[in-house]
């Protein structure tokens, strides 16, 4: 899922670092920490994503799916929807951008791609339902191909309206 230094127990970031088992990762110039390196090397791009539409909470949330980078802009808009969110799909090995990734009903405030999991090659992500934009809800893509998966909607007979619009707010996957 979202592996950020921030995870790790405090001491032991510097030291797996410079064990070279981490990489440094930089989304838009700003310093996001450092993700475990799939193949004991980092890409020349020093772990630099640049974002595809600027601002936007780029990089609010950040998954590593195999030899991708997936990484949210939840406030992102589009078709004259506010905070409709994106996820775009980066090459590991470059930092190259691959695809956007957009809610398959998108809506307004829904804030797709909020949170963001890996599940093996996959992509679980995570949007709200706050402001009026119905119940939250998870779906999983293939960031190889940008298809959807399947969708996982709040469980049946929850009452509270707060939790319902919160599902999908964040995400944690264990192995």
């Amino acid at each position: 899922g979202d592996r950020r230094g921030r995870d790790l127990p405090a001491g032991s970031l510097a030291a797996l670092a410079e064990s070279r088992k981490l990489e440094f990762l930089s989304i838009d110039g700003q310093p996001r920490g450092y993700l475990p390196l799939a193949d004991g090397q980092p890409y020349s791009g020093y772990g630099t994503l640049q974002s595809q539409t600027g601002g936007d909470s780029f990089g609010q949330s950040f998954a590593q799916v195999g030899d991708k980078y997936v990484v949210g802009t939840p406030y992102h808009a589009y078709s004259g929807m506010n905070y409709a969110g994106r996820v775009d799909v980066y090459r590991r090995s470059d930092g190259q951008f691959l695809r956007t990734i957009l809610e398959p009903s998108p809506a307004a405030n829904r804030m797709f791609g909020r949170a963001l999991a890996a599940v093996g090659s996959n992509v679980l992500i995570g949007s709200n339902g706050l402001s009026g934009s119905g119940n939250g809800k998870v779906d999983l893509f293939n960031p190889t191909t940008g298809n959807l998966v399947f969708t996982f909607i709040c469980p049946p007979g929850t009452s509270n309206d707060a939790y319902r619009q919160q599902f999908g707010i964040s995400l944690a996957v264990l192995d």
